[in-house]
């Protein structure tokens, strides 16, 4: 599979550039994540439809974008976009290049913002939300893209273009709408109190998620709504293997290590607040609604697109620098073929 290699050999290009990273001026940097945007938006557009998932899903909706079913199931972007492509004599090849272009080169331009290590976020970003969301989840990947780009106008506390940012977002994938309450929290700093707090409740809700037990089981069923009563309806189990996935498990020793180095990182890096909260609540999100797994996990990966933000906060808490990026190349790795070999997004 032609796309596997590429795939292999653009995870293996953020590894050696990671490591590189200190020796490249500000320039040089932009240019090759200009380079990393180009390649992943070639590859995400022309993928092999037959060995990745949902992508002949993607195509059947494409050509059938007119259709009762399709109109109720997705959003009116895509419906629009479809229509337009069809129109203009385009197949779903443009659909991905459209939706690629719109997510892409935005993530990276955050990242590029919200850390002075972007070429090695790119080690994390690509392995877990490239190929799960552009790759595969081409409606999430819009949406989650302009949702953490929200980031950059609340740090500044314009609420009104964090507002916008997310409604466009909504527009692409409804689930979207979970970011809109970060509107209310927006830039606010962690109190040592609340921050225990957090650190307590995290075993709870750990166990929690042993037991099968999570939120939504005090909630009764005449206040829930929308796709979250249908989620809850479908009766599908519950998220299991949390525990044995390492990079969960990273996630929630990064938690830890973020919780207690709390101050110190949000004086050396001024994102760091909002980055932060994004994290916590992809950590949490998952554990709260563990039985209804496709909630939760939808949630936990869309607050959970600024995980590489988050893990090069290793250079500000390891030293020397080689000892961060080894441990984020080392999470990298262990994902890349995490998914290859058990997630199923390859066939």
């Amino acid at each position: 599979m032609l796309t596997f290699y590429f795939l292999v050999l653009i995870f293996l290009s953020s590894l050696v550039f990671s490591f590189m990273e200190d020796s490249l001026t500000s320039n040089q940097k932009k240019v090759i994540l200009a380079c990393f945007a180009f390649f992943m938006i070639l590859v995400t557009a022309t993928k092999d439809k037959q060995h990745i998932a949902d992508a002949v899903v993607y195509e059947d909706m494409f050509y059938n974008y007119d259709t009762p079913l399709v109109k109720i199931s997705t959003e009116p972007t895509f419906v629009f976009i479809s229509k337009v492509v069809i129109t203009l004599g385009g197949t779903i090849v443009s659909v991905f290049l459209i939706y690629a272009l719109l997510s892409i080169p935005l993530k990276l331009y955050v990242f590029s913002k919200a850390t002075p290590y972007v070429l090695t976020s790119l080690v994390i970003y690509i392995p877990t939300y490239y190929e799960l969301h552009d790759m595969i989840q081409i409606r999430a990947a819009v949406a989650g893209a302009f949702a953490i780009a929200s980031i950059l106008p609340l740090s500044k506390k314009n609420y009104l273009g964090a507002l916008l940012l997310m409604v466009v977002g909504i527009l692409f994938h409804y689930s979207a709408a979970v970011f809109l309450p970060m509107i209310l929290i927006g830039n606010y700093k962690l109190g040592k109190s609340l921050r225990i707090a957090i650190a307590c409740l995290f075993p709870v809700f750990f166990l929690m998620y042993w037991k099968s037990v999570d939120l939504s089981s005090f909630i009764p069923d005449s206040l829930m709504w929308g796709k979250i009563a249908f989620y809850k309806n479908m009766n599908n189990g519950t998220i299991t293997g949390l525990h044995r996935d390492g990079f969960y498990m990273a996630k929630c020793a990064m938690m830890y290590v973020c919780l207690y180095y709390y101050d110190y990182l949000v004086k050396k890096n001024q994102l760091a607040q909002l980055v932060l909260c994004f994290f916590f609540i992809s950590v949490f999100f998952i554990l709260a609604f563990n039985t209804i797994p496709v909630l939760a996990s939808r949630i936990s990966d869309l607050f959970g697109i600024i995980d590489g933000i988050v893990f090069t906060y290793c250079f500000y808490l390891l030293s020397p620098n080689y000892v961060a990026r080894s441990v984020v190349a080392l999470v990298g790795i262990y994902k890349f073929l995490y998914n290859f070999m058990y997630m199923g997004y390859f066939h």
